[in-house]
């Protein structure tokens, strides 16, 4: 009995690999493989500095705080906001091209300059006048050997943000250590690693 229960797993291993399985289904399928060589290869992976773009908190006539990371050094930054969400934006050209990915019309909030670890941050004014709501922020930043690059759109809702009072420090971009992320995420920086600042 024990010679058969051997016997009986091995023909069972044997026709579960993947030369026995073809042969079972017939061989390869020739269709199945030129649907397979149509596909087009997978995109790129996104930089890091398309997610490395934060705005903080909104509040009517106060100063806002952005920060883009994992930029070029030097590079010049604009900051663009509108009230309309994301969508097909305009293609302004100097842009040669390449469009925002927010919805118009745009204005231009801020610009900055990446320092040498390749950090850009700064501050506007959110007007007072300004209606509440939801508001979508995109940076574009140009060095010559670069071209242009576009940060992912980043909403903010204007008011106070509050977070969890769990304790799981995070060190910023600008070197100061907060709380949480969410923390962080709303004095507009962006968090460069978990834990304390080394």
């Amino acid at each position: 009995m024990r010679l058969n229960a051997t016997l009986l797993a091995t023909l069972l291993l044997a026709a579960c690999t993947p030369d026995a399985i073809d042969a079972n289904l017939g061989g390869a399928d020739p269709a199945a493989d030129a649907l397979d060589a149509d596909f087009a290869p997978p995109p790129p992976p996104v930089p890091a500095s398309m997610a490395a773009f934060a705005v903080g908190e909104i509040q009517p006539g106060s100063d806002v705080r952005f920060t883009w990371a994992d930029l070029p050094a030097g590079a010049s930054v604009q900051v663009f906001a509108t009230s309309h969400g994301v969508g097909a934006g305009p293609c302004p050209a100097r842009f040669l091209g390449d469009c925002l990915d927010i919805v118009g019309p745009v204005s231009l909030v801020a610009t900055a300059r990446a320092n040498r670890p390749g950090v850009a941050t700064g501050l506007f004014r959110f007007p007072a006048a300004q209606p509440g709501g939801v508001y979508t922020f995109q940076a574009v930043a140009y060095t010559p050997s670069t071209g242009y690059l576009f940060s992912e759109p980043y909403d903010r809702s204007t008011g106070f943000g509050f977070c969890p009072f769990t304790y799981m420090p995070v060190c910023g971009v600008n070197r100061q250590m907060y709380d949480n992320d969410c923390l962080a995420n709303i004095a507009g920086t962006v968090v460069r690693s978990q834990w304390a600042c080394p």
